[in-house]
């Protein structure tokens, strides 16, 4: 991907001193060369559309999310409720459309504060003792499931109560 003055261009052909670039608007005809470390020779017309900087936003974004998921290992329940969200603010017994409007931007305000951490070289938060132990308790049941200490269900059973909660004790 190439970018000039918020147009997005694709490779379209490399010879040993020079790169061919198109505009990767189908309907656009400009193309650009370049030499191979893509220090811009010249562009040929004009472009028959508007620049698209939300695009390279966008694709930016993609770019360090999916560097992100590479790198990081973000549990799976978490993952879900993350995906689950907009989904628990929007159902109410009798939305309107102003609640689903505020709830958008909402969302809309969200997003906007992800891409600026993570423009900015945001880390992943750090683990907690807490979560540490609960890890370290999962680890152990499956190391003694797969050593055959312990079967199916009492693998289980320990999961659950690694995971469950207990309501009684924070409602005195």
């Amino acid at each position: 991907m190439l970018n000039i003055n918020n147009f997005i261009f694709k490779l379209n052909k490399t010879t040993s001193t020079t790169k061919y670039h198109r505009c990767e608007d189908s309907c656009c005809t400009v193309t650009v060369r370049t030499d191979l470390e893509d220090t811009f020779l010249n562009i040929n017309s004009d472009h028959c559309h508007p620049p698209e900087p939300e695009e390279i936003q966008i694709r930016v974004f993609k770019q360090v999310a999916k560097a992100r998921a590479i790198s990081e290992s973000t549990p799976i329940p978490q993952l879900a409720g993350n995906n689950n969200r907009l989904n628990l603010r929007i159902s109410k017994y009798h939305p309107n459309i102003w609640a689903f409007i505020r709830c958008i931007q909402g969302e809309a305000n969200r997003f906007n504060h992800l891409l600026i951490q993570m423009k900015g070289g945001l880390t992943a938060r750090p683990k907690t003792k807490k979560t540490l132990a609960i890890q370290h308790r999962i680890d152990t049941l499956y190391i003694r499931y797969d050593n055959g200490d312990i079967n199916a269900n009492e693998l289980l059973d320990g999961l659950s109560f690694v995971v469950a909660k207990n309501i009684k004790s924070k409602r005195k």
